[in-house]
């Protein structure tokens, strides 16, 4: 029995070494740009109007770009669990009023001298900032060319900016109520939540230590209701992205 357990105890280490041998850490950094999607408008409680929709914050905004770092265990040649930090930032806003104007487009105008004061637009930006865990699997990892899918679960920290222009503008030329002190701001502003990214893409090793890739996939975001100002506006984000990237592989002690 005494001789067993050494023998068991043995062959245990001599795994545990081999599994450490093979073992693989790599730094992946990609970047690219990513759009949100989703259903643009919804009716309002105040609404008398089939037509009088309102926009949703989320959908409407602009194409924009983000950024990816990854630091991957490589668990064996075909999978790989990553810590992944991402940030994503878009800087516009803009829905159709029905000319083909942004909704956010203001104009100030002199009432008595019939005279445009000022013209422009209110500016709705976007910033998330996501850690997680991104498991990927690779499809015939032992070719120059190979394809991977992935899907893992982060943590979201949102924030969305709101300059009301329109306001600044009235203040200078005095066209605000006297009761007026500040500016309003209708959208969400901050939230923190769980959200999930899932796709796939395809790499090119150059070697056993560098790897070039293109990779696609959907994000969504879960977003809390109370930070909503009313029930109707409530959405989560969603966004299909696009990210082109090199991985850089150390550590290395053999193939996999």
């Amino acid at each position: 029995m005494k001789k067993l357990t050494i023998t068991a105890a043995i062959l245990l280490m001599a795994l545990l070494l081999n599994a450490q041998f093979e073992q693989k850490m790599s730094i992946s950094l990609s970047a690219g740009a990513f759009k949100t999607i989703g259903t643009k408008t919804y009716l309002p409680e105040w609404a008398s109007d089939p037509d009088e929709w309102e926009p949703y914050q989320m959908p409407n905004y602009r194409p924009g770009i983000s950024i990816n770092g990854t630091l991957q265990l490589n668990i064996n040649r075909h999978f790989s669990l990553g810590i992944d930090v991402g940030y994503m930032h878009i800087g516009s806003w803009f829905y159709d009023n029905g000319e083909n104007v942004n909704c956010l487009h203001y104009s100030v105008y002199d009432t008595i001298a019939d005279e445009l004061l000022a013209e422009g637009e209110n500016k709705l930006d976007l910033t998330n900032i996501s850690i997680g865990l991104v498991p990927r699997y690779y499809l015939y990892p032992w070719e120059k060319f190979s394809f991977f899918i992935f899907a893992g679960l982060n943590l979201n920290l949102t924030k969305a900016e709101y300059q009301d222009n329109e306001w600044l503008a009235d203040q200078e030329y005095g066209m605000l109520d006297p009761d007026d002190t500040g500016p309003w701001d209708p959208y969400l502003e901050k939230n923190t939540g769980l959200g999930i990214t899932s796709g796939f893409g395809a790499e090119y090793d150059l070697n056993d230590k560098i790897g070039f890739y293109l990779s696609a996939g959907y994000h969504y975001i879960l977003l809390d209701e109370k930070n909503f100002k009313t029930p109707e506006q409530v959405e989560n984000f969603q966004a299909l992205f696009l990210h082109a990237g090199i991985r850089l592989s150390f550590l290395k002690s053999k193939k996999l």
